[in-house]
């Protein structure tokens, strides 16, 4: 049901060998820099179509949107961490210090690798993994942990454990979705094709939803 590729910090998943099958991805414990991205913790999802997904284009190394965008944090699914005046970590591609936003941040990693696989498991029932991303994050966070649990066929539990250095810097729980989501009574809903994805925040239990998208986004 599942595979750990350790030197590439990548976990492969599947609910069954089936055209009607449940698909994840979950990053972590990277050794190399190689095509890497600031996404230590992120996972994918794919039923039918990419219902989680990682979001941005590539594009060509002097495209803006490379480094702002496409590399880091914000375009995965993982959480940020908001340090005020934060500056934007580089990636390779076009220098960011040629451009007038270079110091725009999205709160996210600092480094692109550094996570620890802490416990790896699958079976016929279910697979998990537990991995710390704090390192990632640099000084402005003491904790980052992430539970991630894939039960066949179709239910999937994310637990984050967050702390940041400074209680005020703000976190945001980010899910990308191919389409427009709809909410409705604290219930997430995306459809893409014959896929739908359901999301349900348990904690905190004031937790805002923002859906954020389309021009100018």
């Amino acid at each position: 049901h599942a595979r750990h590729f350790e030197t590439l910090g990548q976990i492969y998943m599947r609910s069954a060998f089936a055209k009607d099958a449940t698909y994840c991805s979950f990053t972590a414990g990277a050794t190399l820099n190689q095509h890497k991205h600031f996404d230590e913790n992120n996972f994918t999802i794919f039923k039918y179509d990419h219902l989680a997904l990682d979001s941005g284009d590539r594009c060509k190394e002097t495209d803006f949107n490379l480094v702002y965008y496409y590399s880091q944090s914000v375009a995965h699914n993982v959480v940020l961490v908001h340090k005020p005046d934060e500056p934007l970590p580089y990636h390779w591609g076009i220098k960011i210090n040629d451009d007038p936003q270079a110091n725009m941040n999205y709160g996210g990693m600092v480094k692109m690798t550094g996570s620890k696989v802490k416990a790896f498991e699958t079976n016929d029932q279910f697979t998990y993994i537990a991995s710390d991303a704090t390192e990632c994050y640099g000084e402005k966070c003491t904790e980052a942990v992430r539970q991630f649990v894939f039960l066949y066929p179709d239910y999937i539990i994310v637990y984050d454990r967050m702390d940041s250095a400074d209680p005020s810097y703000r976190k945001e729980w980010l899910l990308h979705t191919k389409n427009k989501p709809v909410v409705k009574k604290g219930i997430m809903r995306a459809d893409s094709n014959d896929g739908r994805l359901f999301c349900q925040t348990l904690l905190p239990a004031d937790a805002k939803f923002e859906v954020i998208g389309g021009k100018g986004n």
